[in-house]
């Protein structure tokens, strides 16, 4: 996929938004085939928070909720707590109307929220009350 290269750079351009989010099939199947190495997720949560990659906030829920129950504690190195709390702040303040009104989209997303929370870290537990707070406003 190369992350971690020229393509973080791409991801802090708006412009290129459009260009990306048009590769939407490429990314599920690039999800579909390397998501089970979590170095891989951890360099995905990165980028896909970047302005360029927005429209695959939401397609990335999907993809990314299968993945994470089969990580065991040695596949959370690398990154993977912090880049999944800001993925899922980044869904929330971007993507909350549209999470909210698809119960499977929903489902995906608090199962992830579920994952990281059950990991103890004072930063997924602040998402935690954010996300129940602002969904009963």
């Amino acid at each position: 996929m190369g992350l971690g290269t020229k393509i973080n750079k791409i991801g802090e351009k708006p412009e290129f938004a459009v260009a990306i989010s048009g590769m939407e099939g490429l990314f599920a199947r690039v999800a579909e085939r390397w998501f089970k190495k979590s170095k891989l997720v951890s360099g995905f949560l990165y980028w896909v928070t970047k302005p360029a990659a927005a429209g695959l906030l939401v397609p990335a829920i999907r993809w990314l909720a299968p993945v994470f129950p089969t990580f065991d504690s040695y596949d959370w190195r690398n990154g993977l707590e912090s880049n999944l709390i800001s993925f899922l702040w980044a869904c929330w303040e971007r993507k909350r109307e549209q999470i909210s009104v698809d119960p499977d989209l929903e489902r995906d997303f608090r199962a992830l929220l579920a994952t990281v929370v059950s990991r103890g870290s004072h930063a997924a537990i602040a998402l935690r009350d954010h996300v129940v707070g602002s969904a009963a406003a």
